[in-house]
């Protein structure tokens, strides 16, 4: 299908105001209980007026940028349609959801904040005094608000004329291999990306209809859910991420239950479900309906998805339904698709050849074992670069670069770090691959390789090796090398999580284990093996491990166990916000904008 016979789409803002037009379908945000709130897209755009109104009379000005900081909610809806219909340009932040590392998501999102120059951030009633030190350290002109306090003000009366180059929003980056980076998004470059997106699947309009827990701060969530719903003015139900992550059966019945087409998710989200979710829990369930579940923003395993298909094909799920896919904030959100409704293309290659030699060599038995991410989207060139900037030969492994109209504007204000992926046109993903077979195959990022006697190695493989480890914390591993004066080389080093505190003769035998496994698994033998406790890692917004900043941690030492954080804990925090949002209210009372930007 196509979406390129609109020509009155102009801007994110138009499209909002068309759908409204149609008054039809919108968002439901699924309750466990049964308490489902919907809206039409008509409801959408009034809040959205209401509330860009009260934005214009505050004083926010078209091109200002404006924090999100909002849970999945009809207010994050308003707080960002509403800065669009405003001419402002909101970026949405992580909650604080990990509350036993308060402090380093407040000193974070004070850095965001100021990264932006930011001049008002939005948020609701439970959030707002755990903001107080980042707002008092980033100093915003307009402060912070509660979005529900600006809903009740008088309708934006005039459009505010804006061109598709103009930006729309900005998305941090993930920051699994450093601080996140401000992406600068236009309305080009985001409805280019919806519209590659909604033409790759094999699906009339009107048979489109999409569920989604995927939190609304991440770029698959914002554009891959609610984006691309506008667009194609479908109905999309979004459960919180919370939700699933407690009762991962919820993410399936809202698909039996709005016999949702599409879904969407990492390749982490398919394991939990076969892990977590009980054979009593799915009684009754038909997922028939669906014909398309995207797996992406992070490495793709076919064994998860294969696993997931044979648990879940007894209620109706086909195998073909799982499309492995390719994408980065950088890009907006996709730059390839495996063909939907086909089955997954894994391959083995020879590791040797892989490792050392940079070739692709299939093999029927052993080697390693990866998956095809598919085939750019329409609009989307790639090509495989070797270190000069040269193009690679189909089967060699080099850095993709990619090129397209939803390819970024630029880092915000970071000229410095834009001009080093940004090489006429070309977007340098820093990402590990080669194409075989037409198709894009993925050895992880150059940042995070492990280099060992001169031999290449894809960390996530050595991780990989780890899942059979019952006191493993799944995906709660991370290998790096690190150079040993003692031996005079680089040797790897495995940090892993555990499930609960093991007595000394299970450590022992737990690091026994890890490196028997990775050392039958890759060739290496890990120098160090530790285990740490439950969230010792530091992890992105969206949950990836953060492996730069893990090693710089190890290195100081500054890895251990995090304490309980109770209830007068929290208290506490909520108090010292609160306290910091009066101070910076009262010094905007006292100062003009100019005198606090």
């Amino acid at each position: 299908m196509s979406f390129r016979n609109q020509p009155s789409w102009r801007t994110l803002g138009d499209v909002l105001v068309e759908a409204a037009e149609t008054n039809a379908f919108g968002v439901r945000f699924w309750s466990r209980e049964g308490r489902h709130l919907e809206l039409t897209y008509r409801d959408v755009f009034q809040r959205a007026r209401a509330v860009a109104g009260e934005l214009v009379r505050r004083g926010v000005r078209p091109g200002d940028r404006v924090i999100l900081v909002l849970p999945t909610s009809p207010e994050f809806l308003d707080a960002f349609f509403g800065c669009l219909l405003s001419g402002a340009v909101p970026c949405a932040l992580y909650p604080p959801v990990r509350l036993g590392r308060i402090d380093e998501w407040k000193t974070n999102t004070a850095r965001m904040i100021r990264g932006i120059d930011a001049v008002l951030v939005l948020t609701g009633k439970r959030i707002f005094n755990l903001l107080g030190y980042p707002v008092r350290e980033a100093r915003p002109v307009l402060g912070c608000a509660c979005v529900d306090e600006l809903g009740s003000g008088e309708l934006l009366s005039d459009d505010i004329p804006l061109e598709p180059e103009d930006l729309a929003f900005i998305q941090y980056s993930s920051g699994s291999t450093g601080f996140p980076k401000p992406v600068a998004i236009s309305h080009r470059n985001v409805l280019a990306n919806a519209e590659a997106i909604l033409a790759s699947f094999p699906l009339a309009t009107e048979e489109m209809s999409c569920v989604s827990w995927l939190p609304l701060y991440h770029d698959m969530g914002l554009v891959g859910t609610v984006i691309c719903a506008l667009v194609s003015r479908r109905p999309l139900t979004l459960l919180a991420p919370e939700l699933f992550i407690a009762h991962p059966v919820e993410w399936l019945r809202a698909i039996h239950a709005t016999r949702a087409t599409i879904t969407v998710a990492p390749n982490f989200a398919f394991n939990y479900c076969c892990r977590k979710i009980e054979e009593s829990e799915c009684e009754g369930l038909d997922l028939s309906c669906l014909t398309v579940a995207l797996c992406g923003s992070e490495t793709v395993h076919a064994g998860t998805l294969e696993c997931f298909a044979r648990r879940f094909g007894r209620y109706g799920l086909a195998y073909e339904t799982l499309t492995p896919v390719y994408g980065m904030a950088e890009a907006t959100l996709a730059l390839t698709f495996s063909e939907v409704t086909a089955p997954l293309s894994a391959l083995r290659f020879e590791e040797h050849a892989l490792d050392l030699e940079g070739r692709a060599v299939e093999v029927q038995e052993g080697g390693v074992e990866l998956t095809s991410v598919g085939k750019p989207l329409q609009g989307i060139e790639l090509s495989v670069r070797d270190p000069g900037g040269k193009a690679c030969t189909e089967g060699t492994v080099g850095e993709l670069w990619a090129r397209g109209p939803s390819i970024m504007r630029d880092y915000h204000g970071l000229p410095a770090e834009t001009s080093a992926v940004l090489v006429e046109g070309w977007l340098r993903t820093g990402d590990r691959g080669f194409l075989y077979r037409g198709e894009l195959f993925l050895c992880g990022r150059f940042k995070d390789l492990v280099i060992i006697n001169g031999r290449n190695h894809d960390p996530t493989q050595i991780e990989h090796a780890l899942y059979e480890l019952e006191a493993l914390r799944k995906g709660c591993c991370v290998a790096f090398s690190q150079f040993s004066d003692k031996t005079g080389t680089e040797e790897l080093v495995v940090l892993a999580e555990v499930k609960q505190q093991l007595s000394i003769e299970e450590l022992r035998r737990f690091t026994e284990q890890a490196r028997t496994l990775v050392q039958s698994r890759t060739g290496i033998t890990p120098a160090v093996v530790e285990a740490l406790p439950r969230d010792s890692l530091p992890r992105t917004s969206s949950g990836k491990i953060r492996r730069g900043e893990t090693h710089r941690r190890w290195l100081k030492r500054e890895l251990s166990p995090e304490g309980s954080f109770r209830i007068s804990s929290m208290l506490k925090e909520q108090l010292k916000g609160r306290y910091d949002q009066l101070v910076y209210a009262r010094d905007m009372r006292r100062c003009p904008r100019e005198e606090l930007s």
